[in-house]
């Protein structure tokens, strides 16, 4: 037997999940192409869920080459980062930096 529950909805209170889709579909995101190198920025515990610590923990500031870049139906882009020995993960734009390759003359 299932049950009913109603729940009334202050849709006035700001989401962040709303704040976060509307940052990262802004002009500023940069549409980063396979075969860039990047390293994972350092992560702050207090800022994110356990989980989503947890997992970007294991790859805090190591460096790695974007091997796939998907968009998803909300249009956030997700990337596949490839790391040596064959570890990879996936990351979103803000979970990484771009590594400028370029020697300084």
């Amino acid at each position: 037997m299932y049950e009913l529950v109603i729940a009334k909805v202050d849709d006035t209170a700001p989401f962040e999940s709303e704040n976060k889709i509307k940052k990262i579909n802004s002009p500023k995101e940069r549409n980063y192409q396979c075969g860039e190198k990047v390293k994972i920025k350092s992560i702050k515990k207090e800022c994110m869920d356990p989980e989503d610590y947890y997992y970007l923990k294991k790859f805090e500031n190591r460096t790695g080459m974007i091997a796939e870049q998907k968009k998803c139906q909300s249009g956030i882009y997700t990337y596949t980062i490839e790391f040596a020995q064959n570890t990879f993960g996936y990351f979103y734009h803000e979970d990484f930096i771009l590594i400028n390759e370029e020697k300084p003359k």
